[in-house]
């Protein structure tokens, strides 16, 4: 039994081994490609439920979003969390909480990013906010997917975290403004022109003094 057994084993080549590994590993590597990034499945989950004309003319799908899933760091700080990423020196991180759930979801995401960065896509032109003109490279635009069930928690979280600052608010979206690890300011996007509450929102952001002084 044992020579029928060695003699079998014999008749399969190393080479064998080597084109089948070889086809496994193509196999996982075209099914690793082929599945959408994160940020496709961010800006696609907003595209679908977008019932305004101009949203991607105000939010282009190659945009300045980064996306964080997490408030603390992951296991060993292998996977970054909000804290951690937003508390860089000099940096004004602008972290929009949303969803693409929420009534006029698409809508309120898509001017958070055209009232900061501007558009010449639509008209009239919409103007990049004067964070942006002055200060371009230290403003990172974070978002952080959260529904309306779960912002409680969030809110409770942050407040935790963030001290010097005691955050009210009771809906979503949200936006929230970090600065050298702390709250500059934030806002709750309820008003009924949400476009203009926004471009007032940053601009007082950037009359902030602690903003201020990056100018300087």
């Amino acid at each position: 039994m044992a020579k029928k057994y060695r003699a079998f084993e014999t008749k399969i080549h190393w080479l064998t081994w080597v084109v089948m590994a070889a086809i496994v590993l193509s196999i996982s590597v075209l099914l690793i490609a082929l599945q959408p990034s994160s940020k496709d499945v961010f800006y696609d989950s907003y595209f679908v439920k977008a019932t305004e004309q101009d949203f991607q003319n105000k939010l282009p799908k190659s945009n300045n979003f980064v996306l964080v899933n997490r408030l603390e760091d992951g296991f060993l700080g292998i996977s970054k969390g909000l804290y951690s990423k937003t508390n860089k020196e000099d940096q004004l991180s602008i972290i929009y909480f949303g969803s693409p759930e929420l009534e006029n979801g698409s809508s309120h995401i898509a001017n958070v990013y055209a009232r900061l960065y501007g558009s010449t896509k639509v008209e009239p032109q919409i103007p990049a906010s004067n964070l942006i003109n002055e200060l371009e490279n230290q403003v990172t635009l974070y978002y952080f997917e959260n529904n309306v069930t779960e912002f409680t928690k969030t809110l409770e979280k942050l407040n935790e975290h963030y001290t010097d600052t005691n955050i009210v608010a009771n809906t979503l979206p949200f936006v929230l403004v970090v600065l050298n690890g702390e709250v500059v300011d934030y806002a709750v996007l309820t008003e009924a022109n949400i476009p203009l509450q926004l471009m007032n929102f940053y601009q007082r952001v950037f009359e902030n003094e602690k903003v201020s002084n990056l100018i300087q």
